[in-house]
């Protein structure tokens, strides 16, 4: 089981920690250079090839992925 916990930031843009519950270990999501600044964000979850993985889409042009990995811990 997993949480999604998010910090805002001055750019609005918020960090995503993903917390598994189970272990008690957490795992930043990084932004990279995809940076929108619109404050219209939404974390996701899906399983890519078998694998979790999570993200940030801004949601103010559409759904762009900002942000994705593949889940570590």
């Amino acid at each position: 089981m997993f949480s999604c916990l998010n910090v805002v930031v001055p750019c609005y843009d918020y960090t995503v920690s993903v917390l598994n519950l189970k272990t008690g270990k957490a795992q930043m999501i990084e932004y990279n250079d995809k940076q929108l600044c619109s404050g219209n964000n939404e974390p996701f979850f899906k399983v890519k090839n078998g694998n979790p993985t999570v993200g940030i889409h801004d949601t103010s042009e559409g759904k762009v992925v900002v942000a994705e990995s593949a889940l570590k811990i």
